[in-house]
């Protein structure tokens, strides 16, 4: 039942919109959920099972276009979060009636982006000019709980009491934490044992 969030995405048209609200929020958690990073991926999924379109709440399936102004131009990386923030509060209710704690255990990890932008960073460990993602994963679900993006070449050792506290904002409660070892710093240790 998204009827809850259904505000946030109405409050960035002016007018009805061409699709039904409910199924553009659908098709932004499936993105989430399937992790598509690209939106190609998600639109070839989507043209592929007619069934799908169906399932989300489409009477026809949009076009690449459509999906790219929703994402690119309407809602941007802040309408993207917000979404992204109250999905997760629905999916931790909708999880609690089949005994799934969500954000009782977290991995944090960075992924490399690579670019070939001069304001990027050589990483030697990657051997690549990047940016770096460091998210916070619930282990139970695999979803994002807090994210972060830096360059290239940033120390992640004070990044994770960042993102902990990013993820306790949310009202998760994290008990245990598993970090590879580019995350260990005394402050790391001080602040969340």
């Amino acid at each position: 039942d998204l009827s809850a969030i259904t505000p946030v995405l109405a409050s960035y048209y002016r007018r009805t919109p061409t699709y039904p609200i409910e199924a553009m929020l659908r098709l932004i958690a499936y993105r989430v959920l399937r992790g598509h990073l690209y939106l190609t991926a998600l639109w070839r999924e989507l043209t592929s099972k007619p069934d799908l379109a169906s399932l989300l709440g489409f009477s026809k399936i949009p076009s690449y276009q459509a999906l790219w102004h929703l994402i690119n131009v309407r809602l941007k990386a802040d309408g993207l979060e917000r979404i992204r923030l109250q999905l997760l509060k629905l999916i931790r209710e909708a999880l609690k009636t089949y005994g799934v704690r969500m954000g009782f255990e977290g991995v944090a990890d960075a992924t490399p982006i690579r670019s070939s932008n001069h304001d990027t960073a050589y990483n030697g460990y990657y051997k690549m000019r990047c940016y770096l993602t460091h998210k916070l994963l619930d282990a139970a679900t695999g979803l994002t709980l807090a994210w972060r993006l830096t360059g290239g070449r940033v120390d992640e050792g004070g990044l994770l009491v960042e993102l902990a506290c990013r993820v306790r904002a949310l009202g998760f409660r994290l008990r245990r934490l598993f970090a590879d070892n580019g995350y260990s710093s005394s402050w790391d240790y001080a602040m969340l044992w």
